[in-house]
């Protein structure tokens, strides 16, 4: 999401301060929640795409989010995977530390 953000200098929409609202608290960032179903139900209600405030949408709800679009502005799909093998080291590492989770080992 960052590189979308700083790199390419694409708006994107997401919940990052109190109710979601349609301003910018941070740059390329509108405060409008697209990563749950009452956000991405709020975001239909509000015209959330054709308002022309954000270039990229990002959510884990593929079927929801695809619903905001329409014929006049239409979406286009594409997801980003880490390679495997860098995930499950990074996941091995993050285990050994992360005491809070249920996956923690402490003997790793």
């Amino acid at each position: 999401k960052n590189i979308m953000n700083f790199c390419f200098d694409l708006k994107r929409a997401e919940n990052v301060r109190g109710e979601p609202s349609m301003t910018f608290p941070v740059k390329n960032v509108l405060n409008m929640d697209t990563h749950t179903p009452k956000g991405l139900q709020q975001s239909l209600e509000i015209n959330l795409v054709n308002s022309g405030q954000i270039d990229v949408l990002v959510s884990n709800y593929f079927l929801a989010g695809s619903a905001l679009f329409t014929p006049e502005h239409q979406g286009r799909a594409f997801t980003i995977m880490r390679h495997p093998i860098e995930l499950a080291e990074s996941l091995f590492h993050y285990r050994k530390s992360a005491s809070w989770e249920i996956s923690y080992r402490k003997k790793w």
